[in-house]
This record gives structure tokens, sequence and C-alpha cells, in this order.
């Protein structure tokens, strides 16, 4: 059984998503720094709730790549590190839920 690991980095001010896969490593296009400073304000801007899910971007009114969207949700792992970030499938969304809480 293989472990994936990706991680969030930036080199010279381009951040960039590298996916270690067992012996294939992959790169994600860079994501523009307007685009992530925006995604982190949209963040900043939920009242993420500390019991249930709360949607963090819903995937049908979404603008962004897949690369950024894979940004998004690093970043959400980082402004709530208590939370798990998944995509949804009934809500058709990004959503956070506090650890330990069961639907």
């Amino acid at each position: 059984m293989s472990t994936t690991e990706a991680t969030w980095g930036c080199t010279s001010g381009t951040p960039t998503i590298t996916q270690n896969d067992g012996p294939k490593t992959r790169q994600w296009r860079p994501v523009d720094p307007e685009v992530m400073e925006s995604m982190r304000l949209h963040l900043e801007s939920i009242d993420v709730a500390p019991i249930g899910q709360t949607v963090l971007m819903d995937i049908e009114m979404c603008p962004y790549t897949l690369s950024q969207m894979m940004a998004f949700v690093g970043i959400a792992q980082r402004m709530f590190p208590d939370h798990e970030i998944f995509m949804d499938g009934d809500e058709y969304a990004f959503v956070a839920r506090a650890r330990g809480v069961t639907a």
C-alpha cells in the first residue's frame, strides 16, 4: 500500500503543489499569488462552526482551476487545523467539519 503525500511550498515567491506518490512525483502549475491571497481573504471571512460542518466553497459557483482548488484546500487546512477539509458530494462543496464530529 503506497502513501500519498502532498506538500505546499513557495519557492521564489511562487506557490506550488508537489505530490509524492511513491515512484511518481507530480507538480501542479504554480498558483498566482493574488489568487492565493483572495482565497485566504475568502476563508478569513467565513465563521467556521465549532460543531457540524461549514461550507467553504460552492463548487458549482467556483471560478478556480483544479490546481487553484488544491491550493485552496491547503490554505484551508492550515487555517483550520482542528477541522477536516473535504469535498462533500451531497452539498457539492468543499466543507470544514470539526475533527471527531460525525455526521
